[in-house]
């Protein structure tokens, strides 16, 4: 309980609340514990969600093309071969 009275100088009565009904949950009381859920706690509500917009992601898109046949993107023709020459 010393650690939990510490720790509620620093985080906060409601907080330390919190982690102590969740390490009641779970008969997690072990040195440490208490400070290691105050800490779990505190970074699962930072939360980043990725903007379409921004996204380097190449989609799904380029799948749909699997199984078709490839056409060709170009042709070489014998005018082509011969200014090459």
């Amino acid at each position: 309980m010393a650690d939990a009275v510490a720790l509620a100088k620093i985080s906060g009565l409601t907080a330390v609340d919190e982690a102590l009904g969740e390490a009641a949950t779970y008969g997690r009381f072990a040195t440490g514990d208490l400070a290691s859920i105050l800490g779990s706690n505190s970074s699962r509500t930072l939360t980043h969600r990725a903007d379409e917009g921004q996204s380097l992601a190449q989609g799904t898109a380029g799948w749909a093309a699997i199984g078709r046949p490839v056409a060709p993107v170009f042709e070489v023709s014998a005018d082509d071969l011969e200014e090459s020459a």
